[in-house]
């Protein structure tokens, strides 16, 4: 791809951000490998959640103060993009469309019943062999 070239899908106006983000990190020099995208997704997901623990601190520490909630936000939506661009990029590598997955994904989970934990998260309920048979 030439550097600075944009990937659309058949509408121009609708660049295909996960393409882009792939010939993007093959423009490295070498370009990254899968494993080494790996350690990289695994580091800014310890970014990303340090920067949720620093909110929950300063948010509490201020009196919920929306000045440095916001500030603290925007330092929570540079990582959360450095992991969306990470995961497009190793899809990319491997071959599918991480929209397509996700889609999909939100299909399944959407018929799917949930119930919550102790521990405050949610899990979806195993479906029993009487429940699949008859559904």
């Amino acid at each position: 791809m030439e550097p600075g070239k944009i990937i659309t899908r058949g509408d121009p106006g609708h660049i295909d951000l996960q393409k882009n983000i792939g010939a993007w990190m093959d423009s490295f020099d070498p370009p990254m490998t899968v494993p080494e995208l790996k350690l990289k997704l695994r580091g800014e997901m310890e970014e990303l959640l340090e920067e949720f623990d620093r909110y929950d601190v300063l948010v509490k520490e201020s009196g919920f103060s929306e000045d440095i909630a916001l500030r603290s936000l925007e330092n929570i939506k540079d990582e959360m993009a450095d992991v969306n661009i990470l995961l497009m990029a190793v899809a990319d590598r491997v071959g599918f469309s991480l929209e397509s997955q996700a889609r999909q994904k939100m299909r399944k989970n959407f018929g799917r019943r949930w119930r919550k934990k102790p521990d405050g998260t949610w899990q979806h309920v195993k479906r029993t062999d009487d429940e699949v048979s008859t559904s």
